[in-house]
C-alpha cells in the first residue's frame, strides 16, 4: 500500500517478510534432507551387494516380492559402458 505522494507506508523489510527469513533454515534442512537420502541409498547399496553377491532370488514374500542383485555395466541405461570403470 502506498500514501499518496507515493511512498510506501510499509518498510522495505516489511514488504516481504517470508522471502528471505527463513531461507538459510531451508537450505539446512535441504542439505540435511539430501545427505540422509544419499547415506541410506550408499548403504542399502552396500548391503544388497554383501548379502547377494553370489547368490539366486532372496524370496521376500513368496514369489510376489525378491530381490535380484542386477549389475549395469554402463552409466545410465546401459550405456557408455567402455567409459565407466
Amino acid at each position: 500500500m502506498q500514501a499518496a505522494r507515493g511512498a510506501s507506508l510499509n518498510s522495505s523489510e516489511d514488504a516481504h517478510p517470508d522471502s528471505t527469513a527463513g531461507a538459510p533454515r531451508y537450505r539446512r534442512v535441504f542439505v540435511g534432507v539430501f545427505l540422509a537420502a544419499y547415506a541410506v541409498d550408499v548403504v542399502s547399496k552396500i548391503v544388497a551387494v554383501d548379502l547377494l553377491t553370489g547368490r539366486a532370488d532372496v524370496e521376500l514374500v513368496g514369489e510376489w516380492v525378491q530381490l535380484h542383485l542386477t549389475r549395469n555395466p554402463g552409466a545410465a541405461f546401459s550405456t557408455a559402458e567402455t567409459l565407466t570403470p
